[in-house]
């Protein structure tokens, strides 16, 4: 029997990115526990920051990264063994590896629900951050969804068990959250009056002191669907009244499509009172002026196997001596400064089976990306791993990472839109290794940018108990 368990977090403050460094914990009792299932629950709101407070609309935000991406580094650790697990920049690792352990397929069936920003045929653009209503009166919806991250993603190893021992005693969870708010984005579509702006008939003068409340798209559509506004939407509106250019801010309160022209009215709260003709009339959206999130009590969403006191019984005796397993990760880290050739020596801890160079050159994004880099070999403990330069997106470079990603026990999906990455697997030996790095630039061309260079190293580990005693040996 299986039952599912809500923990919430020790600390009850609410998380936001706003300081360098914000950690919360989860604590939970010696059980059986399915790790491989259970995951990290976060309510989560993206809260637009206007310049004009009065008039705050419904804007069409979003994640850009998988959830994972709030989460910077990990720790798990138990009363009986201390740290079972260490990750650092998980959320870097992770967001880069899936783009080869995912096909198209899979990373778009979960656009939606990870709160990602998910196109329809019409070129509109959704996430579950809204819920937008493109006719009627009824204004659309801001959501807070819960995000769901696996405990298998944030740590690879012991998180990845479908049976946690019991014998461990207490488990406690540390999460270090990512500062700032570069995983936020919103998608505006039409944003220049002068060269990418929806174009409306044009208005008669009306009679003094009337009130222009509407306008009429000039483009027609099909279906409702089509209408690339909704209601509660901030625009922008400009025209041309008496020869002069005007233009005002207004939230649409109403849109209505004529069934018979195609043609849609847009509808809002006081315009503006004139007696003049208006003419080239265009619409822009207003984004905001900048977005920051919060993620409400954050819980750890366990699930629990309860046996019958026969089958606890049998399994605690047969864990009581076991070694069980599993593949964890490291990272090294190294400032590479602009340069046309990098030389670099790092140590592979033992038992490493994968080394993997990750690049980020802009740290408000989650990319790695590394527009100049050209080629680049690797040596260990001095002796060549290829017998030519590899280069980026060359056959070799793809046979590299195809291999490396198996060696890793990954699931190998795809190669397309693949991140800038250099992959080796690595023949696992009891002992520390050397591992040399050399990066070049196209011979004739611009230097490698300054970037920061990650490397992660997978190793492979033993979870040990015996005789009451927990620790993990390479």
């Amino acid at each position: 029997m299986i039952s599912l368990k809500k923990i919430p977090s020790v600390e009850s403050y609410d998380v936001d990115g706003s300081t360098l460094r914000q950690v919360i914990h989860f604590e939970f009792d010696a059980g059986f526990y399915d790790l491989y299932n259970s995951c990290v629950e976060l309510t989560t709101s993206i809260v637009p920051i206007e310049t004009t407070p009065a008039q705050i609309g419904v804007h069409n935000v979003s994640l850009t990264y998988p959830p994972i991406v709030f989460v910077k580094n990990a720790q798990m650790s138990c009363d009986k063994g201390g740290i079972l697990e260490d990750v650092s920049n998980v959320n870097f690792r992770e967001i880069n590896m899936r783009k080869f352990t995912r096909s198209t397929a899979e990373n778009e069936s979960l656009l939606y629900i990870d709160g990602q920003n998910q196109v329809d045929e019409f070129g509109n653009n959704h996430s579950n951050f809204r819920t937008l209503y493109r006719s009627g009166t009824t204004s659309s919806v801001v959501n807070k969804p819960v995000l769901r991250i696996p405990l298998r993603e944030l740590f690879s190893g012991i998180g990845s068990m479908p049976q946690y021992p019991p014998n461990v005693g207490k488990t406690r969870l540390e999460l270090e959250f990512q500062a700032g708010t570069m995983m936020l984005q919103e998608y505006v579509k039409y944003d220049a009056h002068a060269t990418n702006s929806l174009a409306c008939d044009n208005i008669a003068a009306v009679a003094a002191g009337q009130d222009i409340t509407s306008v009429v798209i000039t483009p027609t559509y099909d279906t409702q669907n089509q209408v690339p506004l909704w209601v509660g939407q901030k625009l922008s509106i400009q025209f041309t009244a008496n020869a002069i250019v005007d233009a005002k801010d207004v939230l649409i309160t109403g849109l209505s499509r004529d069934d018979t022209s195609g043609k849609v009215t847009v509808s809002f709260a006081n315009m503006l009172t004139t007696v003049f003709a208006l003419t080239l009339i265009t619409i822009i959206e207003l984004g905001a002026a900048s977005l920051a999130y919060k993620i409400e009590s954050p819980q750890l969403l366990l699930f629990q196997i309860q046996p019958s006191p026969s089958q606890a019984s049998s399994a605690v005796k047969k864990l009581r001596n076991a070694s069980i397993p599993f593949r964890t990760w490291s990272l090294e880290m190294d400032n590479l400064t602009e340069t046309a050739e990098y030389n670099r020596q790092f140590y592979l801890e033992p038992n490493c089976n994968s080394a993997m160079l990750m690049f980020r050159e802009d740290a408000d994004k989650m990319d790695s990306a590394s527009d100049e880099l050209y080629s680049s070999r690797n040596q260990l403990n001095q002796v060549d791993l290829t017998n030519t330069d590899v280069v980026q997106e060359s056959p070799l470079w793809k046979d590299r990472i195809m291999w490396s990603v198996l060696n890793s026990n990954l699931p190998f999906k795809k190669l397309t839109n693949s991140p800038v990455v250099v992959f080796n697997p690595i023949p696992a030996v009891n002992q520390q290794q050397q591992f040399s790095v050399q990066l070049k630039s196209e011979a004739g061309g611009a230097d490698i940018d300054t970037t920061v260079v990650h490397l992660y190293k997978q190793l492979n580990k033993v979870l040990k108990i015996s005789k009451g005693r927990v620790m993990v040996t390479a």
